[in-house]
């Protein structure tokens, strides 16, 4: 059975500051609950080929793997492998997971910069294989 889910969000930054938190794969950690304790275990990454002032973006073709709690306050943790499947640069990145949690997690994050001096996020559709 297939699942979407959409989520939007508008920050109060400029829209290469926001892609270029979001875009880094160090940042994972910083973004998810932190009752998940999200853990980037190794990174290999694929620098785009845009890549501008050496930032360490996961560019298409790069691989993270994740460690995570699903439930707070339990110690177990789910191992989750995340794929790049497309990068641009200021504009979107698509990643994708295929682990025992789900068959199939594959999500897009979009960027864009807004009328109010910000940056529009949207993150999906998220479809969850169960």
């Amino acid at each position: 059975m297939a699942y979407k889910a959409k989520f939007e969000q508008w920050i109060p930054i400029p829209l290469e500051r926001a892609f270029r938190f979001f875009g880094n794969p160090a940042n994972l950690a910083r973004i998810m609950p932190p009752w998940m304790a999200v853990r980037v275990e190794d990174v290999w990454l694929v620098p785009p080929p845009d890549q501008a002032h050496n930032e360490q973006f996961a560019g298409e073709g790069s691989v993270l793997r994740i460690s995570f709690r699903a439930i707070p306050l339990l110690p177990l943790r789910i191992r989750s492998v995340a794929h790049i499947a497309r990068f641009a640069l200021d504009q979107s990145f698509e990643d994708a997971h295929s682990d025992r949690l789900f068959k199939i997690w594959h999500h897009r994050h979009e960027f864009a910069s807004e009328k109010r001096r910000g940056t529009f996020g949207y993150c999906g559709p998220r479809r969850y294989f169960l």
